[in-house]
This record gives structure tokens, C-alpha cells and sequence, in this order.
């Protein structure tokens, strides 16, 4: 493992680390880091992500990835704290990863989730969630926050791996790949009265907005909720449907 250090804030390395900060520059540079330790060590056991460095201080515990061409960065302990925004104080991951468009989409059989999510957590919370319920592919919808996003990977933890995604340039692109489009929403045939098909495209609504009127579903489902309330989180709701849909 080669190993470099970082100890200033201009260093080209950094600023790449920097960018990955956000989903503009995760995008960019196909790359991203994966903190937390539960989550670190998921993704290093399952080898569920290309992992080509380990970011930590001279005073964390070195991290074995089996990875012989994995990196090691050691970085100052100001420059860290920069990178690690949710505090876990314990070593990155540096991942890399290849989101394709849907022309290069094979859906296979089963439920499969098309995300909207605006809300990095949102998605994050829904891909383990997915992963969970046996989803091997989600669809990223226009709008919808990066799955790699720093919120995103903390809130999915160690299933980002185990997802294939792919991206629309459209809501109407879900129409051309052929299983039923079902749409999560306020209105619609109640949850429990659905009965479950295959293959199948279920598609949660935006937070706020909900479905759009213009893309055409093949059916609408609803979770039944008490008086009063108005609608249950985007990410939830998606949990709830996708526990009932797996009985």
C-alpha cells in the first residue's frame, strides 16, 4: 500500500478529497468517501466497492483493505476533521464508481425502486431500506440527490454495494423498460388491499410535491394513516411498502 502525506490544504490530493464533499464534485471525479466505522467495516468485508485509499491521522489504527492497490493518505488532524463531517473520528474510505445511464439498464425480475428523493438522507435511508427488502437495482429520477452523497452514504451504511444504480434522463424514460410502474402516494388503492406483481417499478413520490401528474402509472398505492395526519416520510413510507410487497 502506498502511503502518502497530506499535511497542507492546497494539496491538489485534498482538494479532491474536498470536492467529494459534495455531489457536484462527487459526480465529477466518479469517486467518494464512506465514513463510520459499522460502515466502513461492511463495505470492506462485503468488498462491495472498488476501495482505492484509506484517509486517516497518524493516530488512527491502520485499515486493511485487501485492496494491493488501495492508498493510504495521512492527513494532519485540522485537515481531517475537515473531510470528516459526521465526526466518527475513524478512518475514510476512498471509493470509486460508475453510475450508467439507462440505455445500459437490464432490469431483472422482482420490485425495483425508482428514487425522486431530493434529500440526501431520504436516499440514503431508502437504499437500505431496499437493499434490505431484496431491490438489487434503483433508478435515479431527475432531482434526485447522489447515492454517494456524504449524507446519503452515512444513511445507507455498508448496502451502497449492494445496489446497482442507473440514471433517468426523464420520468418518462420509466415507461420504455417495460414492468408496471406503480407510484407511492397519498391517494391511491390502500397498501394492504394490493397484491404483489413481477417484475415491478414502485416509485415513492418527491418530498412535498409527491408524484408528478404527468407520468403515467400503472396503479397508485397508499398507506392508510390516522386522522390527522397528513403523510409519512418519503423513505419510510417507501420501507413500509416494500415489507408488505416481499410478504
Amino acid at each position: 500500500m502506498k502511503v502518502f502525506e497530506i499535511s497542507s490544504g492546497a494539496n491538489r490530493v485534498f482538494k479532491i478529497f474536498q470536492d467529494l464533499l459534495e455531489s457536484k464534485g462527487i459526480q465529477k471525479h466518479s469517486q467518494a468517501l464512506i465514513s463510520g466505522q459499522k460502515a466502513v467495516s461492511e463495505v470492506i468485508h462485503n468488498k462491495s466497492l472498488d476501495i482505492i485509499g484509506v484517509i486517516r491521522t497518524l493516530k488512527m489504527p491502520a485499515i486493511e483493505t485487501a485492496y494491493s492497490d488501495a492508498c493510504e493518505y495521512l492527513l494532519s488532524e485540522q485537515l481531517f476533521k475537515t473531510l470528516d463531517v459526521h465526526g466518527t473520528h475513524y478512518p475514510l474510505l476512498l471509493v470509486r464508481f460508475h453510475i450508467p445511464n439507462l440505455s445500459e439498464a437490464k432490469i431483472p425480475s422482482g420490485i425495483q425502486v425508482a428514487l425522486p428523493f431530493q434529500d440526501p438522507a431520504n436516499v440514503g435511508a431508502a437504499i437500505r431500506s431496499s437493499a434490505a427488502f431484496g431491490v438489487s437495482t434503483i433508478l435515479l429520477l431527475p432531482g434526485c440527490a447522489h447515492p454517494f452523497h456524504p449524507k446519503s452514504s452515512r444513511a445507507a451504511s455498508g448496502t451502497l454495494g449492494l445496489i446497482k444504480f442507473f440514471r433517468l434522463q426523464s420520468w418518462e424514460e420509466l415507461r420504455t423498460l417495460g414492468p408496471p410502474v406503480w407510484g407511492l402516494s397519498m391517494t391511491g388503492e390502500p397498501l394492504g388491499l394490493t397484491k404483489k406483481e413481477s417484475p415491478l417499478i414502485l416509485v415513492p413520490g418527491i418530498e412535498g410535491p409527491g408524484l408528478p401528474e404527468r407520468i403515467k402509472l400503472d396503479r397508485q398505492i397508499t398507506i392508510p394513516m390516522a386522522e390527522g395526519v397528513e403523510s409519512l416520510n418519503g423513505a419510510i413510507a417507501l420501507s413500509l411498502a416494500l415489507f408488505h410487497l416481499n410478504q
